[in-house]
């Protein structure tokens, strides 16, 4: 019989898998602390469901475990976002108010810029 070499795997060799996760998880944490900030009562669980398409509970698995988000789940971000941004800008033109306007405007670019960064880690 012969003998079966394993290789040790090492730390070092997990760092990029590591960053990876950890990257991925904190734009998925800008993308949800930047909509809370902005809609009143948002919650991890409104998250999971409105932007991922998931269980109330997938966020927090995701942070909790470090599991890699799944490419569905980012699509239906990246849609979603895309969604909100093209909603804000076209009632951007249907109202006459100029406070409206601007939160309008604001929101418009909010979704833009986040749906900008989802694409990036999609290609």
């Amino acid at each position: 019989m012969s003998k079966t070499n394993y290789q040790k795997i090492t730390l070092e060799d997990k760092e990029p898998l590591i960053k990876e996760r950890h990257r991925m998880t904190a734009i998925l944490e800008n993308v949800y602390r930047r909509i809370a900030d902005e809609k009143y009562d948002f919650t991890e669980t409104d998250f999971s469901k409105q932007y991922l398409g998931k269980c109330g509970t997938y966020f927090a698995y995701l942070k909790s475990t470090g599991k890699d988000v799944s490419v569905d789940a980012l699509l239906k971000l990246w849609g979603r976002l895309n969604i909100e941004h093209q909603t804000c800008a076209s009632a951007i033109s249907r109202t006459d108010r100029a406070f409206n306007k601007q939160m309008l405007t604001e929101w418009a670019e909010l979704y833009s810029e986040l749906s900008n960064d989802v694409f990036t880690e999609l290609k």
